[in-house]
């Protein structure tokens, strides 16, 4: 990714004559029951995002049940979609899962040493609809992920009975879990159920940190719902510390997924603020749990109707981590073209008459519109500088919203043939900036002798 960061105009710079578009949050396509004030939201978006839940009402999936208990069913299917685990060797092993929608992926789990049942020393049954405990999850994860470093530290002063103090320890140590007791961190509550929320944070943390304790996240975002072709667009969003230790150098570029050019923005932080919005302490240094106000501005100059963010930074050690957050918008095109025939089959030497009309549904005045056409994508182009026909206009030269300019080409017809159009404007801020649209071709005209 490119790593260019220059100050941006703290701005919404649109374009003259269009009407301001509604400053809205725009949804990143999460789950109805997690809004951006949610602690674990960058964890659950992460889980969505990468496949690993589908959501807790199928088949809308739009709700995610952060509150809910994890089940041992619904914890094999975590793990076995983070993991993509093959389809096992041996099935069935174990005799009480046969009725449960996640069968397949407890037998993959176990084949591949993750699980080992619930009922030691025999291990013939899974008991799929228990409740996940703590500790219980700790085993799952340092099995998953083959953690050895911690055996010979005690992190927690209530887990000493468990079974999985072992294991719990290691997770500490690879700073996955931290305990239940905040600020102190000094038990585990290791018999606790687990909710779908802290699932997703142990798992994201867990596999996606290169680094101990190092995480970003991009975090909720506001931009224009609309966006028109050449407009400035303005938005503000948040960038959380989402790990356990200090990031240094962040930086955040908006950028829209084009393979010949991509358009790159600027972002700035510390500008914007908010009333639901945590700030920095002042210093240079993104603390664990902290949020930054960005702004970006980015002209926009295709139909894409989605931009990305990448945040970066460097943790003490090691490789930068990154985020990608993605954000959606409504794209409209300040003209839309159709095209009329006269006749669909001629005999030789008919004349055909096409009509071409221009709508602007837009708020996006524009100048210099006009239409060029030409037979079977030949030939050069007969341009239409004024329309023949205005049947919406107040006698100016400018393309405002709601008008409707209509252009009439009419020629005698010999072979089979159609007319190519295509339309151009300059929008009303950026006369020099000419934006073909893409060609229209009507129906074809068929001659028979």
């Amino acid at each position: 990714m490119c790593t260019r960061l220059i100050t941006a105009m703290v701005a919404v710079a649109l374009v003259a004559g269009t009407v301001a578009p509604t400053m809205a949050s725009v949804p990143w396509m999460g789950f109805d029951d997690v809004p951006p004030s949610n602690i674990f939201y960058d964890d659950i978006e992460w889980l969505r995002a990468e496949g690993i839940t589908k959501g807790c009402n199928p088949p809308a999936n739009t709700m995610f049940c952060p509150d809910r208990s994890v089940t041992r069913g619904e914890m094999a299917a975590f793990l076995a979609r983070a993991l993509d685990l093959a389809e096992p060797v041996t099935d069935n092993w174990f005799t009480d899962d046969d009725a449960s929608i996640f069968e397949a992926d407890i037998d993959k789990i176990a084949e591949a040493g993750i699980t080992l049942g619930c009922n030691p020393p025999i291990n013939d049954r899974f008991c799929p609809d228990h409740r996940v405990t703590r500790q219980q999850m700790a085993s799952f994860l340092t099995r998953t992920l083959g953690l050895s470093t911690g055996d010979d530290l005690d992190w927690f002063v209530d887990d000493d009975a468990s079974v999985h103090e072992t294991d719990v320890n290691r997770l500490r140590t690879s700073w996955i879990t931290f305990g239940c007791n905040p600020p102190t961190e000094n038990r585990f509550c290791p018999t606790a159920p687990v909710s779908r929320e802290q699932i997703a944070a142990f798992m994201h943390r867990a596999l996606t940190q290169p680094i101990e304790g190092a995480a970003i996240a991009i975090h909720g975002s506001t931009w224009p719902e609309t966006i028109y072709p050449y407009m400035d667009m303005v938005g503000t969003f948040g960038v959380r510390n989402a790990g356990t230790v200090p990031l240094h150098d962040a930086t955040v570029e908006p950028y829209q997924p084009d393979p010949d050019e991509p358009a790159w923005g600027a972002c700035v932080y510390g500008v914007v603020t908010g009333p639901a919005e945590v700030l920095g302490n002042g210093d240079d240094v993104l603390d664990p749990g902290e949020i930054w106000d960005w702004y970006c501005s980015l002209s926009i100059y295709g139909a894409d109707d989605s931009m990305y963010l990448e945040a970066r930074a460097l943790p003490p050690s090691g490789e930068a981590v990154t985020a990608v957050g993605s954000v959606r918008y409504e794209y409209v095109d300040p003209i839309d073209v159709t095209v009329a025939l006269s006749d669909h089959q001629v005999t030789p030497g008919t004349e055909v008459t096409w009509t071409v009309t221009l709508t602007n549904p837009s708020g996006l005045e524009s100048i210099d519109v006009y239409v060029g056409v030409r037979h079977d994508n030949e030939g050069p182009y007969t341009d239409f500088r004024s329309p023949t026909t205005k049947r919406v206009d107040d006698g100016d030269d400018v393309f405002e919203a709601g008008e409707v300019w209509e252009y009439v080409y009419s020629a005698g017809i010999w072979v089979d043939t159609y007319l190519v159009v295509e339309s151009s404007y300059a929008p009303l801020a950026h006369p020099g900036a000419h934006t073909g649209l893409q060609y229209v071709f009507s129906d074809t005209v068929v001659v028979t002798p």
